[in-house]
């Protein structure tokens, strides 16, 4: 293996706005000890505890070796998805914008590219041959790049 990376939704912000977000659902759960809840708050409460779940299973993992790119966002990708280095025209480390491209919370997909990202804001950036694009988070782009020299991929 010569790169393997895994990302988690661990930003302290994105925490703090799941707190914030349920302290609305929760108080009327507490103040409603001695009667039972609302069919609301209960539909709300198994709501946020799903995103929270979502959250934190959700992983991205990027594997680099001397044939073949792979990646997996879980829970959203069951499998690895597989490309050959064969299939791969250029590749180049790059810094994105999440919000100005339109990929804030870890996905965005048109015809012809895709990027999946968990935090920060540098990227692998691949162009197959089929002419489409990928663009996969990374929080080691001088080590990535340092690697995709080794493995003789054409830079953009």
């Amino acid at each position: 293996m010569r790169f393997k990376e895994t990302q988690r939704f661990r930003q302290p912000w994105i925490w703090l706005l799941v707190i914030l977000t349920a302290l609305p659902i929760y108080w009327p759960l507490f103040r409603q000890a001695d009667s039972s809840p609302k069919g609301l708050s209960v539909v709300l409460l198994i709501l946020h505890l799903l995103i929270v779940v979502l959250l934190l299973l959700t992983r991205l993992t990027v594997e680099l070796d001397k044939r073949n790119l792979s990646y997996m966002f879980f829970p959203f990708h069951l499998k690895k998805k597989r490309f050959a280095l064969s299939r791969i025209r250029s590749a180049s480390i790059r810094e994105f914008y999440p919000l100005k491209e339109k990929s804030f919370f870890g996905i965005h997909a048109s015809t012809s590219s895709k990027s999946y990202h968990i935090k920060g804001n540098w990227g692998l950036q691949l162009e197959f041959t089929s002419g489409r694009f990928l663009l996969l988070g990374t929080q080691r782009p001088e080590e990535l790049k340092k690697v995709l020299s080794e493995l003789h991929i054409p830079e953009e």
